[in-house]
């Protein structure tokens, strides 16, 4: 609330920015306010820039998404002042700042900047020296930080304890190297749209997706990346076909793994390497597989998990790695190294959202989804041909043509239903069935 005061105390003599902070709160993620924030901002003064980009951190309920259209934003600010002026200075310490995701000290971070807005001599002050990083240096020029961020390496070293493993592990070696952060391949709004065509009963997570891509479109980040989130609802409603269809789309590599009545957390964290079976965690193997610092992965039945934790829940694996303080470094033991988790796209599904740990609930944002509509046949049968032909290697036109009693069967068992799972199954018999009948038939 402290922020919030500050906010409001400095906006009562800036009435434009005052009137974008009440759409936003309307709709945290608009465009256009938050599109007019930025333009606002680039008055030439940091303290403006920095209280102005705060209202959006203020407004979005994803705090550490708004920290990077900060940082990114302050960013674009210091490329347009001098190398090595104060003002210069200031903003590569707020960019510091922002990229830790860490709130600055309550003495000497937004609220200082908020109280001088109206400060004269605003643009000529400088900060207390504590804002600045005791242990970094202030770089000769963001443009190349600006470059680095497309390729980012994602592993800081490689040391294990035992020494016999290094052979087994070394191809991992590419990750210390960088991976590039994928950017979209098609415009949001042609993805957003397949999205909502292909799944329509999707549309509260299309939502939140489309959402988020909407507030990235307005800043400087362009590469693929959804917050943390918990899918929930009925079994067979399409939320792994869905996940992998965003991910497809969106042009970035994709990962699933399920741990339904997974008893210990070796699943995800690996195995340390002291062991004969050392193995890297499960998130070091998706980078080397995908060769993307952003890749989507799902977390399938987390719901399902055992609460024992004596050998380790995955549950509480899973938190060090959607954290924002712990993902920046995350400890793979069996690599000797440091994880950084942050670009992910982690998704995670459940049947039952009320068997899921109370704490992950609180850490992710939560999206249900109820099972489709009987009106929702013809887009399920079409992106479940193109699914069959894909996994047999053909083009979905080339799949034979049902007879229209069955294909009409098909349609009464799903309204009965509702379950693409069960569809899909139904779909592949009545193919081979089909099949069958043309391969006897006279010519």
């Amino acid at each position: 609330m402290g922020l919030r005061r500050a906010a409001a105390k400095a906006l009562a003599g800036r009435p434009e920015l005052a009137a974008l902070r009440q759409a936003l709160d309307a709709d945290p993620f608009d465009a256009e306010a938050v599109g007019e924030i930025v333009a606002c901002a680039g008055d030439g003064s940091t303290e403006r820039h920095d209280a102005a980009m705060t209202l959006v951190s203020l407004t979005a309920w994803d705090r550490d998404c708004a920290a990077q259209v900060i940082a990114e934003q302050l960013s674009v600010a210091a490329r347009n002042e001098m190398p090595g002026t104060p003002a210069w200075q200031r903003l590569v310490r707020l960019v510091a700042q922002w990229e830790r995701r860490c709130p600055p000290n309550a003495d000497t971070g937004i609220p200082f900047f908020l109280d001088r807005l109206n400060t004269p001599d605003a643009d000529a002050a400088s900060p207390p020296a504590a804002v600045e990083p005791a242990t970094e240096e202030v770089p000769a020029s963001l443009g190349d930080i600006a470059a680095a961020e497309r390729h980012v390496p994602v592993l800081d070293q490689i040391s294990p304890r035992n020494s016999e493993k290094m052979a087994d592990i070394e191809a991992f070696g590419a990750l210390i190297q960088g991976l590039p952060l994928r950017r979209f391949d098609e415009p949001i709004s042609r993805i957003i749209a397949i999205l909502r065509e292909e799944f329509p009963w999707f549309d509260p997570l299309i939502d939140a997706i489309e959402a988020e891509w909407r507030l990235s479109a307005a800043s400087a980040r362009d590469w693929v990346w959804v917050r943390p989130m918990l899918i929930h609802g009925p079994p067979g409603i399409g939320k792994s076909r869905f996940i992998a269809r965003l991910a497809e789309l969106a042009g970035v590599g994709h990962g699933f793994l399920s741990v339904a009545g997974a008893s210990d957390n070796r699943a995800l964290l690996g195995t340390s390497s002291g062991y004969a079976t050392a193995s890297p965690s499960w998130p070091a193997h998706m980078f080397l597989k995908l060769r993307c610092a952003n890749p989507v992965l799902m977390i399938d039945e987390i719901d399902k998990t055992s609460e024992e934790r004596r050998n380790g829940r995955v549950i509480d694996a899973l938190l060090t790695m959607i954290e924002p303080v712990t993902a920046r470094m995350w400890n793979d033991d069996c690599l000797g190294g440091a994880l950084d988790l942050r670009h992910v796209s982690w998704l995670l599904c459940a049947n039952d959202i009320s068997r899921v740990d109370e704490t992950l609930r609180s850490r992710t944002r939560c999206v249900a989804i109820d099972l489709p509509e009987a009106d929702h046949y013809p887009q399920i049968m079409r992106a479940i041909a193109r699914d069959v032909a894909g996994d047999y290697g053909m083009d979905p036109p080339l799949l034979p043509q049902l007879d229209d009693k069955v294909a009409q069967a098909l349609a009464d068992g799903f309204a009965r239903t509702r379950s693409i799972r069960r569809l899909r199954r139904a779909y592949e018999v009545a193919l081979g069935q089909q099949l069958g009948m043309e391969s006897v038939m006279p010519n």
